[in-house]
């Protein structure tokens, strides 16, 4: 679905579960806070909910985060996709989209005052998209059928709706205010922005991943995680490399977690782009936090310390699934105990 960047898309069916994201996220410049700014607009029903979190190597529960801030049912009023204000104290102005965005966000113990610049144009899932046989971002995204008839080997979606999704990295200036305390912001981050159905249950198992070396390097992935074998298989369905200012696709990729329980302790990424470059990215975990994430996805986040090429950058790993999910596995070992 093509579609510009300064409003949202209003499907004529007027189906409730439309929904538009909106995330930015930044770094502090001395790597020590990890921001992520997130709006799911629900056009059909004028109402949005926002999602705010700042976290630090001294957090590890929603109730040590430096900040966290949710609220739902906000009326949309005459927000436009690139021009709103919401009553958690979230502006966002394109100047314009999708190149440049001004973001501000104020309560009584946090202030962000960041200004995106783009460093490549938006990346859709015509650039992204490396595994087309598995669920892959789009799985998010649910038909009011679920047994509607779908492509060989997927699952989820009747294959007709609307739907899109896209990728950017941005070069983020600013600073953030906590409890007065100034910190300053200068380096890559990323934002996406995606618009399809979607449902609030039902979500399937992934990763995104993100890994920045100042100007030369930045490299995105989600990767879907699939039980084969008794084992957890893990399948990078979506990447794009940027290579200065020169943005690839990614011909082949593979990514090996090392995990204990959900949190991500390191990881290693092998990338081959379409210039026949291969990256090969190390990171190992600085902080990181598990929580319920709300629509019933449990997110656990991990900030990373990576090497590549004998350079050092910041990244970050955001695993997420399913709450009923986790639940039901949980109840299949006490079941299990219990029967020993």
């Amino acid at each position: 679905m093509s579609r510009g960047f300064a409003d949202f898309s209003r499907p004529t069916e007027g189906d409730p579960r439309w929904l538009e994201t909106n995330w930015f996220s930044a770094f502090t410049a001395d790597g020590t806070i990890r921001l992520h700014i997130w709006v799911g607009f629900r056009t059909n029903l004028g109402v949005a909910f926002t999602k705010i979190y700042a976290y630090s190597a001294g957090s590890t529960s929603v109730a040590d985060m430096e900040f966290h801030d949710s609220r739902y049912q906000q009326p949309i009023g005459g927000a436009r996709l690139a021009d709103y204000r919401l009553a958690s104290g979230l502006t966002v102005k394109g100047a314009p989209a999708p190149d440049h965005y001004r973001v501000v966000h104020r309560t009584r113990r946090f202030e962000a005052h960041l200004d995106y610049r783009a460093m490549m144009p938006p990346a859709d899932l015509s650039v992204t998209t490396v595994a087309r046989d598995v669920n892959g971002f789009m799985a998010f995204h649910r038909p009011a059928d679920p047994t509607a008839a779908v492509p060989a080997g997927l699952s989820g979606r009747s294959g007709d709706e609307p739907m899109g999704h896209i990728d950017q990295t941005m070069w983020v200036t600013g600073h953030l205010l906590l409890d007065g305390v100034r910190h300053e912001v200068d380096g890559p981050a990323n934002r996406d922005h995606s618009w399809s159905p979607r449902a609030e249950a039902g979500h399937d198992t992934g990763t995104f991943d993100m890994f920045h070396f100042g100007r030369e390097l930045t490299v995105l992935t989600h990767t879907a995680e699939h039980p084969r074998d008794g084992a957890v298989e893990s399948v990078v369905t979506n990447a794009y490399v940027l290579r200065g200012d020169q943005v690839r696709r990614v011909t082949g990729a593979t990514m090996t977690y090392h995990r204990a329980g959900l949190r991500t302790e390191r990881l290693t990424l092998e990338v081959d782009d379409e210039t026949g470059e291969h990256h090969r990215i190390d990171g190992v975990s600085r902080a990181g936090l598990e929580f319920d994430g709300g629509q019933n996805v449990y997110q656990v986040f991990d900030l990373l310390d990576c090497t590549w090429n004998g350079r050092t950058g910041i990244g970050e790993t955001l695993w997420h699934a399913d709450v009923s999910t986790l639940n039901a596995a949980a109840a299949a070992r006490r079941r299990a105990a219990a029967a020993v």
